[in-house]
């Protein structure tokens, strides 16, 4: 009966190896626009407080929670890439923005920089 149920399938071109492939493809596509989507949610929230740089500083903790956890999830999915510099990176960058002890102030020259930088983080790791 197994041997009737596989040649049937196989007619129609449906193999359990080619279902397989299908869902793995799939969940590789899902995974990736997930990621991307985080990235565009960090790099979204930072380009509004350039844009409204002299009310950010109000809204640090929004700021920082949004960034701290696209930081995680961008050094968690580096991590299972193997590519230890940008953990490295977006791991600072979540100590940094963290929304419980925030390590500086979005006030200022160095703190407008730094947001640029992150921006720039954010974008070029897309690019990987």
């Amino acid at each position: 009966m197994n041997t009737m149920g596989t040649v049937a399938d196989e007619k129609q071109g449906i193999s359990w190896d080619d279902w397989q492939e299908r869902n793995l493809l799939q969940e590789m596509h899902g995974v990736a626009l997930r990621a991307t989507l985080t990235k565009c949610a960090s790099i979204a929230v930072l380009l509004l407080a350039l844009v409204f740089w002299g009310y950010a500083a109000d809204y640090q903790a929004v700021l920082g929670f949004v960034v701290c956890a696209g930081a995680v999830r961008v050094a968690f999915l580096a991590a299972a890439a193997r590519q230890y510099e940008w953990v490295t990176l977006f791991a600072g960058m979540a100590v940094l923005y963290n929304p419980v002890f925030p390590l500086f102030a979005l006030m200022g020259h160095w703190a407008f920089i730094f947001v640029i930088a992150s921006i720039t983080a954010f974008a070029l790791h897309c690019s990987c």
